[in-house]
């Protein structure tokens, strides 16, 4: 499902799996997939190798599951730059506009579960502190 992005004409690709007589959301129990910088989470995370995906694999354990492509990513918006000479424009999907993706999916899915906040939000590999760090990686986002 494309989500609309407070950016004008930007739509983040959201998708999600979940067994299909999970009538209950609860915040434990619910999971956001978000990407690095080399392949979106549809491919990294929804890619079935033997018939099953990782994706699918954590839903059957009883997760509802979501991913999510950044804008320029995956199925999500190309921002328009992206299509100009890349002298043009300096770098357009750094960590603040990641971190403005990531609080649309999950705005998106604790609206659409009813789920309260406060949540946590854990991010594996990546660089979204100006520093360098060592691992794992321990994020603060405010959301």
């Amino acid at each position: 499902m494309m989500v609309k992005s407070p950016d004008p004409g930007i739509e983040i690709y959201v998708r999600n799996k979940r067994p299909a007589d999970m009538t209950s959301f609860r915040l434990e129990r619910t999971l956001l997939y978000v990407h690095g910088a080399t392949y979106p989470a549809s491919t990294a995370f929804d890619l079935p190798l033997d018939g099953q995906s990782w994706m699918d694999y954590i839903a059957a354990r009883g997760y509802d599951v979501y991913l999510l492509d950044i804008r320029g990513y995956g199925k999500s918006t190309r921002p328009k730059e992206m299509s100009e000479d890349p002298q043009t424009n300096p770098p357009i999907v750094r960590a603040d506009t990641a971190v403005k993706d990531i609080g649309t999916a999950v705005e998106f899915i604790l609206t659409r579960r009813n789920i309260p906040r406060p949540y946590d939000l854990v991010l594996h590999h990546c660089r979204l502190e100006p520093r360098r760090h060592s691992s794992p990686c321990r994020c603060t986002v405010s959301l």
